[in-house]
C-alpha cells in the first residue's frame, strides 16, 4: 500500500504516518529528504538544520546560507546542486521552492 506524502507543521515529508503515529509505535526516523521553512530549525536524528536565508541572484540562480549543527558546527553557502556532509552522510541542496517570496522553502535531498 503507498501512502501520499504529506507534510507536518515544520515541513518535514512523512509517508503515511503523522508524527503521533510515529512517536507512538517507537520509530526513530533518519529522513532522506528535509524541508526547511524560512525561520524555522529542522532537528533530526542527525543534527539539526537551519536557513539564515535563500536569496536570487541576479542570473535567477539560489543562493542558500545553512547552519548544520550534528558532532561540530558548520555554516555553508550553497547553490543548487551543492553537496556537504552531516556527520557520515552526503546531503545536497535540492531546490528552493517559492524563491522570491516570503514564504520559501529550501528542500535538502540525502544522497548516500
Amino acid at each position: 500500500m503507498e501512502f501520499p506524502a504529506s507534510r507536518d507543521d515544520d515541513g518535514q515529508r512523512v509517508q503515511g504516518l503523522d508524527e503521533a503515529q510515529i512517536h507512538n509505535i517507537g520509530l526513530v526516523v533518519t529522513p532522506t529528504e528535509i524541508f526547511l521553512k524560512h525561520g524555522r530549525q529542522r532537528n533530526t536524528s542527525i543534527g539539526s538544520f537551519g536557513v539564515f536565508n535563500a536569496v536570487a541572484l541576479p542570473d535567477g540562480s539560489a543562493e542558500v546560507y545553512l547552519a548544520v549543527t550534528s558532532d561540530k558546527e558548520d555554516e555553508y553557502t550553497l547553490h543548487v546542486g551543492d553537496t556537504f556532509r552531516v556527520s557520515d552522510q552526503i546531503w545536497k541542496l535540492d531546490r528552493v521552492e517559492g524563491l522570491g517570496s516570503r514564504d520559501w522553502t529550501v528542500v535538502l535531498t540525502r544522497v548516500d
